[in-house]
């Protein structure tokens, strides 16, 4: 297993689905796929705006979280068609993803990698290339996250942790936490935003104030579902 590269739609993604990505001369669209219930093929389409040609690599892999981190594994379960395919400048390839079998009682998360392959540059220059991370998931009818948060303390420091015991994902943005009186305590950014099902998410918190372990904090964030507020209890170390 590896970890994924954040790449540029880790940031991306919070903006929409339907928001083309763009970076280094390549756009993306759309920027992350939900197969519907019965659905088994979708695409996605990615348009040369530089003004020579490009080489692009296109691979699926399982998603899955362990221990708060990310983690990719080749899968069968995701094809990508074509697999790697040149680009003219101005023009527009079609990926097409096929799920070769539906998924059964939790949804199926995936990530297709689009890494842009460079070309031979001239004197030894180095060239950094595009790498795209498109989030895939295979929606069952009926499943819906489930959290359970919490705020801890380990050797890095301060963390919000979310676990979803539920069968299907959620996009967490921006929480932040505050006092009963509404003082600010701690805020959690950077981090790819994914609770997937039966899997926890740990932010690393940029906290302001002591934290105080049976301390109970306030918790606002938005989501896909909409705005989430809790009460978040800090574990006892």
């Amino acid at each position: 297993m590896q970890k994924p590269a954040c790449g540029l739609l880790g940031a991306l993604a919070l903006m929409g689905v339907s928001t083309p990505a763009q970076g280094q001369g390549l756009q993306l669209e759309p920027v992350s796929l939900a197969f519907q219930p019965g659905q088994m093929a979708a695409v996605l389409m990615v348009t040369n705006k530089a003004a020579a040609e490009v080489a692009v690599q296109a691979r699926p892999f399982r998603w899955s979280q362990a221990g708060g981190e990310d983690l990719l594994a080749p899968t069968d379960q995701l094809a990508v068609s074509p697999p790697i395919t040149r680009i003219s400048p101005g023009q527009t390839q079609t990926f097409r993803l096929v799920l070769r079998q539906p998924p059964a009682g939790t949804e199926g998360s995936f990530r297709v990698l689009l890494d842009e392959l460079p070309a031979p540059t001239a004197g030894g220059a180095v060239r950094i290339a595009l790498r795209m991370s498109v989030p895939v998931f295979a929606t069952v009818p009926g499943q819906q996250p489930v959290l359970t948060w919490r705020v801890g303390q380990d050797a890095r420091g301060a963390y919000l942790s979310a676990l979803n015991s539920g069968g299907g994902h959620v996009r967490i943005i921006n929480p932040q936490l505050t006092t009963a009186s509404g003082v600010r305590v701690a805020g959690a950014t950077g981090q790819l935003p994914y609770v997937l099902p039966h899997s926890e998410r740990i932010w690393r918190l940029d906290h302001q104030a002591p934290l105080s372990p049976g301390m109970r904090l306030r918790l606002a964030a938005l989501s896909d579902a909409g705005p989430i507020t809790a009460t978040v209890r800090v574990d006892d170390k």
